[in-house]
C-alpha cells in the first residue's frame, strides 16, 4: 500500500552518508580548478542568423499557433453569419483574413530559414 502524505515513519536512515555529501575529489583539487570557457557559436562551425521575425520564424510552434486562431476565427465567423449578425461576421472575417495572412507569412519565412539552415 501506498505511504500517506501525512505519514510520520520514516524509511532509511536518518541523515545522508559522508561519501554522499562531500563529493568524489578532494577539497584543494575542486577548489583550484578551473571552468574552461564555452565555444562560441562561430567555432562551432556554421553560424546561425536570426531572421527579422526572431523566434516566431525559428520555430514552427509560431505559424501552428496562429493557423489555430484563424480557425477558431472562421468558426466564429460562421456562427455570427447564422446567428444573423452580419457586422460581427464581417469583422471576425477581417480578423481571420489577417491572421491567416500573417500566419501564411511566417510558415513560408520558417521554411525558407530552415532550408538555408
Amino acid at each position: 500500500m501506498a505511504r500517506g502524505k501525512y505519514e510520520t515513519r520514516k524509511l532509511g536512515t536518518s541523515s545522508p552518508s559522508a561519501a554522499v555529501g562531500r563529493g568524489v575529489g578532494s577539497p584543494v583539487a575542486m577548489g583550484t580548478s578551473t571552468v574552461p570557457a564555452a565555444r562560441s557559436s562561430r567555432s562551432a562551425g556554421r553560424t546561425v542568423d536570426v531572421p527579422a521575425l526572431g523566434i516566431a520564424v525559428m520555430s514552427p510552434w509560431g505559424w501552428r499557433i496562429l493557423a489555430v486562431f484563424t480557425m477558431v476565427a472562421l468558426g466564429l465567423c460562421v456562427t455570427f453569419f447564422l446567428d444573423g449578425h452580419t457586422v460581427f461576421g464581417v469583422l471576425w472575417v477581417v480578423v481571420a483574413a489577417g491572421w491567416a495572412g500573417f500566419s501564411y507569412r511566417l510558415r513560408r519565412l520558417h521554411l525558407e530559414w530552415d532550408a538555408a539552415n
